[in-house]
């Protein structure tokens, strides 16, 4: 009851599990490319069942014979070898099959919506696997388009109390700032930096795919730029708390997680400058990505300091560096 495209769940049953012997008799055509947008179920109704399949096995058969092909045996343990051309073709079947109109959703139920976190891992893998057309476009129609220009466009919003009880404000401005509705309303300050890693690896992929897109990237690492600030429990300079780690822990507590997607997408930004010969732009770019990664390593070492002397002793990096934690958080 939960599914929200059915169609998208039963394709990746019947990628995933042999039904062979099981007594089961299933056919099913799965609409991709041919058929793409929110009304593909719709039109695909509309046409006679031998066009849908045609149509069908003339894209799979023509994708999964392009891009890159993978072969052989994979050895764990003792287990028997895991054959890898099937388990490749089968994760990217998946891939694609949750492919929707320029939009790679991370799931087929609760999780059919479309997340810049989620995306970029999905755009850099479709790329990798020679998906470029599917890469391109959920960098332009989705990424570029959530990006917010208004310069206009500010909030001062309380995301946090101090250690009295009080709001603690921080003014934020979405100018540059990748995300949609669901990044801006919980605060999801890891987009930026993933949007900029994602733009900057599929230029290294795809040589001059990133100049095109420069000046969109330079907005986005402006805004991080602006949004460094400290907090009221220590001097530390990094992105105000979100939700965006909302596996690790609350939302009203800045987390590692943010700044590590920042410092990775201020460094590939600096190597897409570098690589166009943008020497101001690299230049300013590298000093951001050098003070970012200054604060981090002043914070992680404080805060594992102050875990230590509370009897934590096996930390590794923290979640978070703001000391009032969890306990679970701390393992």
């Amino acid at each position: 009851n939960e599914a929200l495209d059915y169609q998208t769940g039963l394709c990746c049953a019947a990628f995933l599990w042999d039904i062979t012997d099981s007594g089961l008799s299933l056919e099913l055509t799965a609409l991709i490319d041919e058929f793409h947008g929110h009304d593909d179920v719709s039109r695909a109704a509309q046409s006679s069942f031998e066009d849908v399949r045609l149509a069908t096995v003339r894209f799979w058969q023509n994708k999964l014979h392009e891009g890159l092909a993978i072969k052989g045996d994979l050895h764990v343990g003792s287990t028997h070898p895991i054959e890898l051309t099937t388990l490749y073709s089968t994760c990217r079947v998946n891939l694609l099959t949750l492919t929707d109109d320029a939009e790679v959703h991370p799931g087929p139920t609760n999780y059919d919506h479309s997340w810049i976190r989620d995306a970029s891992i999905s755009c850099f893998a479709t790329a990798l696997a020679g998906d470029r057309r599917v890469a391109e476009r959920q960098i332009d129609e989705v990424f570029l388009k959530k990006q917010w220009h208004n310069r206009y466009l500010r909030a001062r919003k309380a995301l946090c109390k101090d250690k009295k009880g009080n709001d603690r404000y921080y003014n934020i401005d979405y100018c540059g700032f990748f995300g949609g509705d669901k990044e801006k309303h919980h605060n999801e300050w890891d987009a930026n930096g993933q949007a900029i890693w994602t733009i900057g690896v599929l230029d290294r992929i795809y040589p001059g795919f990133g100049l095109p897109r420069l000046g969109r990237v330079l907005e986005g690492v402006e805004w991080i730029g602006k949004h460094l600030v400290s907090h009221y429990s220590s001097k530390d300079e990094l992105l105000p708390p979100g939700w965006s780690a909302e596996h690790l822990g609350r939302s009203d507590r800045r987390y590692f997680w943010d700044n590590f997607w920042a410092l990775g997408g201020l460094q590939e930004a600096a190597r897409l400058a570098e690589r166009n010969k943008l020497s101001k732009e690299k230049d300013y770019i590298w000093s951001l990505h050098q003070r970012l990664k200054i604060e981090i390593a002043r914070s992680v070492e404080t805060t594992i300091k102050f875990l230590r002397r509370n009897n934590f002793q096996d930390i590794f990096i923290p979640a978070s560096p703001d000391q009032e934690f969890d306990e679970q958080l701390q393992s």
